[in-house]
């Protein structure tokens, strides 16, 4: 930001960190603002604008961390429009940008969440008929490897659907 003109033949500016600086005639920065220009009008309107983009800068990180809780997809042209604004900038590096695939991605769960739904239901009704038809003695060892089998199946399955179908999982 450039040197603004003050009262007294001071210069003031907001640095780096937005903090009010202030620089004497001779051109050398003072440590602090001298008393005199607290209520210079430079001076103030330096520090509502510090005040303005310390509130701007919040709420852009707040909208990005909103974008991520709530896994909202952001059209690139809205990241291509407030990407020259330093205060998004800022908010938004090292975000992973990917292309919006979520609704194949959500069948393919439903698909292996429906497997894994049928299979534990099918355990459930042959562990059943095992109860009544078996001796109760062989219900332990046969149960037991029938939930391996099962189970086996099942992880196979998931497997096998991951791999095919390219799911980073």
């Amino acid at each position: 930001m450039t040197w603004l003109d003050a009262s007294g033949g001071y210069q003031v500016r907001l640095d780096d960190r937005g903090k009010v600086v202030c620089r004497n005639a001779k051109g050398k920065q003072l440590a602090t603002v001298p008393a005199a220009l607290k209520e210079d009008g430079q001076v103030v309107q330096l520090r509502q604008l510090a005040e303005w983009l310390g509130r701007h800068e919040t709420e852009c990180h707040e909208t990005v961390d909103r974008w991520m809780v709530r896994s909202l997809p952001v059209p690139t042209v809205v990241v291509v429009e407030v990407w020259p604004d330093p205060a998004w900038r800022n908010a938004l590096r090292d975000l992973v940008v990917t292309v919006d695939d979520t609704a194949v991605f959500r069948r393919h769960i439903r698909v292996i969440t429906a497997v894994w739904g049928t299979g534990f239901t099918v355990d459930t009704f042959v562990s059943a008929a095992l109860a009544y038809t078996l001796p109760i003695n062989a219900i332990p060892v046969a149960s037991t490897a029938q939930w391996l089998v099962v189970l086996g199946c099942l992880i196979l399955f998931h497997v096998w659907y991951v791999n095919k179908h390219g799911l980073k999982v």
